[in-house]
C-alpha cells in the first residue's frame, strides 16, 4: 500500500470506535484550531479486542492476519506520538507525553511504548523518565520497549 492508501485507511479507522486507531483513544494538540500533534494510547488488556477490525480487514483482503501485540495487560500503551514538522522544537512532544502520563496515572497504570532502534525520539523519552532495555521485533523492525510509572513535567 502507498502512503495515500495508508492515509485513507487511517482516516476511516479514526472515525469508527472500537479499534486502536479510533478517535476515542486519540489526544489532539491544537493551536487556534490547527492540529499540531497527536497521541494515540489505549489500555493493554484491550489490545486483542481493539485489533480485531484489523484482523478482519486483512482476512477480507486475502492477506495474513497475524499482528504482533505491542501492548501488554496492566499498562496504558502509547501507540503513536506525532508532532507536525512545522511545530517541532517547541516542547509539544513533551506536552503530549505529560497528558498521556496524566491519563496513565488516573488509570493507575504505567505508560509504555516502543521506540524504533535509532529513532532520535528515544532521547526525549529517556529525558522525561522512560526506562527499559527489552528489545522487541515487530514487522521486521527492532524496537526498544520503554515504560514509565511517574508523570514527567512538560518541557523538562
Amino acid at each position: 500500500m502507498d502512503d495515500a492508501g495508508a492515509a485513507r485507511v487511517i482516516e476511516e479507522a479514526f472515525a469508527r470506535p472500537g479499534h486502536r486507531l479510533s478517535f476515542e483513544f486519540t489526544l489532539l494538540l491544537e493551536e487556534d484550531g490547527v492540529p499540531l500533534g497527536l497521541a494515540v494510547l489505549y489500555p493493554g488488556e484491550r489490545a486483542e479486542l481493539l485489533d480485531r477490525p484489523f484482523h478482519d480487514r486483512l482476512r477480507a483482503l486475502g492477506r495474513p492476519d497475524h499482528i504482533v501485540a505491542e501492548a501488554r495487560p496492566g499498562e496504558l500503551y502509547l501507540d503513536t506520538l506525532a508532532v507536525a514538522g512545522a511545530a517541532r522544537g517547541r516542547g509539544l512532544g513533551a506536552t503530549l507525553l505529560a497528558a498521556c502520563a496524566a491519563r496513565a496515572q488516573a488509570a493507575g497504570l504505567p505508560l509504555a511504548l516502543l521506540v524504533e532502534d535509532g529513532n532520535p525520539a528515544g532521547r526525549l523519552y529517556r529525558r522525561l523518565g522512560f526506562a527499559g532495555e527489552e528489545e522487541v521485533t515487530v514487522a521486521g523492525h527492532r524496537y526498544l520497549r520503554l515504560a514509565w510509572a511517574a508523570a514527567p513535567a512538560a518541557g523538562r
